[in-house]
């Protein structure tokens, strides 16, 4: 398999992706992808661990910086997440703290 990793410089935003050519996510399930403790296992007998939290805490941290995130999958193709997080200055990321925004 591949992963990649990009990194796209937009004129108010940053745009980053993870792209791999893994297993991939039934269309199904890809509603649930950021929920807590999601895990869609595709092989019955796989070996893959973990707690299902690592979709829903990006999700979190992004959207409080203001971004979006997004999944795209297709089943025995891999699975893309893109994330954008806007661009700011020391001053504003300030003055919306003090702001309680």
């Amino acid at each position: 398999g591949r992963i990649e990793i990009s990194v796209i410089d937009k004129e108010s935003e940053i745009e980053c992706g993870v792209s791999d050519t893994g297993m991939g996510i039934a269309e199904a399930n890809l509603a649930k992808i950021f929920g807590k403790f999601q895990q869609f296992h595709q092989i019955p007998s796989s070996t893959e661990e973990g707690t299902g939290l690592g979709l829903a805490i990006s999700k979190g941290i992004v959207e409080s910086q203001r971004g979006q995130i997004r999944v795209q999958s297709r089943l025995g193709q891999g699975t893309k997440v893109v994330f954008t997080l806007p661009k700011t200055t020391a001053r504003q990321v300030l003055r919306s703290d003090c702001n309680g925004k």
